[in-house]
């Protein structure tokens, strides 16, 4: 979304995309510069550090690093950058995710991250994609799955117990 490489429809035009602020090749070289940076300030005990994302970002990005750059580094680098309204609702994506990963949450920890994620896609979907037909393609399914998150928790337990990447870490 960032980067504008979504296709567009017939009537929408990418200049009009004022999210689409690493859409530019220079400056998406210079944040992906910034990400490699960036992991030199982390400590040890993470796997390896990110790298450039405008190099590896399609080829040979791992998990756990698009896990630390989406939830760690990029709202930090996006910061001033990234206008503020889709800033804003980026953070409240990442602070509901960031809950989310724990292995203990409470009950009130659920209604309120439930209502946060509920609330980050109304404004994902009003903001970014602005009630557009030419923009339903923003919503794909990893969008919208976001806000059954807290329900399955109920269900399951927290998803840090049972997800993917988690299982395929113990094995």
């Amino acid at each position: 979304l960032w980067h504008g490489t979504l296709d567009i429809g017939p009537d929408d035009n990418k200049a009009s995309w004022d999210w689409a602020i690493l859409m530019d090749n220079n400056t998406w070289k210079i944040h992906g510069e910034a990400v490699a940076a960036a992991g030199f300030h982390l400590p040890g005990s993470y796997d390896h550090k990110p790298h450039n994302t405008a190099k590896k970002l399609n080829t040979q990005y791992k998990t756990l690093e698009f896990q630390l750059y989406t939830f760690g580094i990029a709202p930090i680098l996006l910061y001033g950058i990234l206008p503020t309204q889709y800033w804003v609702n980026y953070c409240m994506l990442v602070y509901g995710f960031q809950i989310m990963c724990q292995h203990l949450l409470t009950q009130q920890q659920l209604q309120d991250t439930h209502a946060l994620l509920c609330s980050w896609e109304l404004d994902f979907e009003c903001k970014s994609c602005q009630w557009k037909h030419d923009h339903i393609h923003f919503i794909c399914p990893s969008v919208h799955q976001v806000i059954h998150l807290v329900p399955e928790a109920i269900q399951k337990g927290p998803p840090i117990c049972y997800v993917q990447w988690t299982m395929e870490q113990t094995i």
